[in-house]
């Protein structure tokens, strides 16, 4: 089974992108926090998870403090993104460029008007405001 990405649950569980549960499956007390299909997933330090379905590839945030999920449907970020929390701020690289997050929406720091710029699938803060990101190269053999 190929897998994007994977969630610890409670339990030491292992929810996966397909919605499989891994390891106990005894005394599980708490729904996980993706329903369905996901690609990737980041959790912050502030006790939020970050991720996309497959259904609709939007931003999704689950709070894991108050077990309520937001969707952020102005905010498609396709199948593969990074995102980064730095200064109380979300940072997020999809294929389209690198934005901010603000509000309901993504502001854009840097944007391609050529669409499929990259692919990225994890982005990390080098220092303060700068960051790379890490991309996906389809490459025929």
């Amino acid at each position: 089974m190929l897998t994007y990405s994977q969630i610890e649950l409670p339990g030491n569980r292992i929810l996966t992108d397909r919605g499989d549960i891994l390891g106990p499956q005894e005394n599980i007390n708490h729904p996980p926090p993706v329903k369905g299909h996901f690609y990737n997933a980041y959790l912050t330090s502030d006790s939020l998870l970050w991720y996309n379905k497959r259904v609709n590839l939007n931003l999704y945030c689950y709070n894991y403090k108050t077990g309520t999920t937001k969707e952020y449907n102005k905010i498609a970020v396709h199948e593969h993104f990074g995102l980064s929390f730095s200064n109380g701020k979300i940072y997020i690289a999809n294929n389209e460029g690198l934005g901010v997050l603000q509000d309901d929406s993504l502001h854009y720091l840097f944007y391609s008007k050529e669409r499929n710029w990259s692919f990225p699938y994890a982005m990390a803060e080098l220092s303060p405001g700068s960051f790379c990101s890490f991309k996906l190269s389809i490459v025929p053999l």
